[in-house]
């Protein structure tokens, strides 16, 4: 009976064929009720190692996800200690190299069946120092009728050492004052932080001194003034691109603090924003710079900002600082809270390089204006700039001035 068994397997294969495949299946199922296969819920953080001496490593990519296999038992064990994400590079020099990442587990019977990225892009770079000075913040706000007046701190300048590309964009570190209802004068010592950023990686860099010491007085602010508000940039926009448009919501607000200082503060300006970051139309709440000796009338306000940014290959932008006052008679301008417009243009296919900001002018027409009032508040658009012929005006900053009259 078995040779006829073994027999007929040798001659049909049709019987071998189904024979292997219910083995396979047999397999399958046995193995599946003994193995999970599933991603791991936790994203695994990647670790440098055997980086060269003298270098930084810098990857944006900071972790990994894992697909893996392991009994049930196994499963309970896990968690994201239990494994550990490497790229090692201790073959690699001074450059951006994609390097494979590594999985290991130090739980046993885990097997790593993929990993999302597989490599990652990474800078070795040399740790340089640099001194920078220290930028004085406030946030919050002192008890009603209170503002801050001064806030004197021991030392002026940090020193920040990290990798170079992330330490040559750091122009600054900032030493905040948090407030929180004071109403008298205080002594603290205030925490040093780099400005915030998205191209920055704040445990790669390191500062010194770690905090300063800073007496903050408190003073009475029961004095008011409504002042503009007016947008700050660093960096510059990618090449082929140029800033349309410009919104500040709200574009006024109310400072409080002593007459000496308001009467000095003809606007505010946001906290800075990096236009090398922007590719395309952008909005965001930002905070505002407060001058010392003041606060917000109203608590802590941020600043809706829109921008919208348009392609161009040909455009210029330019500082006017000759305006013209139609329909009024000049003797009479106290003052304006702006000496210069910055005005972006293009000249219909010539070189915009061939004028200058002496063949500019911004036109503020009085007509209908209660100048009566003292203040009065110009919108500013290209239909405000007189330009040459063939000069198209594209963008105007500020979006609007004030004009003091006697």
């Amino acid at each position: 009976m078995i040779k006829r068994i073994i027999k007929l397997f040798n001659k049909n294969y049709t019987v071998r064929i189904v024979c292997v495949c219910s083995a396979a299946i047999l397999w399958l199922y046995v193995s599946s009720g003994q193995n999970m296969i599933a991603k791991f819920p936790t994203k695994i953080p990647i670790k440098a190692i055997n980086a060269p001496a003298n270098l930084v490593p810098v990857f944006t990519q900071n972790s990994t996800e894992i697909k893996i296999m392991a009994a049930p038992s196994a499963w309970q064990k896990l968690s994201a200690d239990s494994f550990s994400a490497t790229v090692d590079l201790s073959t690699y020099h001074e450059g951006t190299f994609d390097v494979p990442v590594t999985i290991t587990s130090s739980i046993s019977g885990v097997a790593i069946l993929s990993k999302d990225p597989d490599t990652i892009l990474v800078s070795l770079e040399p740790v340089i120092t640099k001194s920078v000075p220290i930028v004085k913040r406030v946030e919050g706000s002192a008890v009603d009728g209170m503002t801050v007046g001064s806030i004197e701190i021991a030392d002026t300048t940090g020193e920040i050492k990290g990798p170079k590309s992330q330490i040559d964009s750091i122009s600054e570190v900032i030493a905040t004052v948090s407030l929180n209802g004071e109403s008298n004068s205080f002594t603290r010592d205030l925490k040093l932080s780099i400005p915030p950023a998205s191209n920055l990686i704040p445990d790669k860099i390191e500062i010194t001194p770690k905090e300063v010491s800073a007496v903050i007085s408190i003073i009475k602010g029961s004095n008011l003034k409504t002042v503009g508000v007016k947008a700050s940039f660093a960096g510059e926009l990618p090449s082929g691109l140029f800033l349309s448009d410009i919104s500040l919501s709200p574009n006024m607000v109310e400072l409080t603090g002593s007459r000496d200082i308001l009467s000095n503060i003809k606007y505010v300006e946001t906290q800075p924003i990096d236009l090398s970051q922007i590719k395309s139309d952008w909005k965001s709440q930002v905070s505002l710079q407060i001058p010392d000796g003041t606060a917000l009338g109203s608590g802590n306000i941020k600043i809706s900002v829109e921008i919208k940014v348009a392609s161009l290959e040909k455009s210029r932008t330019i500082s006017v600082s000759s305006f013209k006052f139609l329909n009024y008679n000049q003797d009479n301008i106290s003052s304006i809270d702006t000496s210069e417009v910055f005005v972006t243009f293009n000249a219909g296919g010539a070189n915009p390089d061939l004028y200058t900001s002496s063949d500019f002018a911004v036109n503020l027409d009085f007509s209908g204006r209660d100048v009566a009032s003292k203040s009065v508040v110009f919108d500013l658009t290209p239909k405000n700039i007189t330009a040459p012929d063939g000069v198209n005006i594209l963008f105007v900053s500020p979006r609007q001035i004030r004009v003091l009259t006697r």
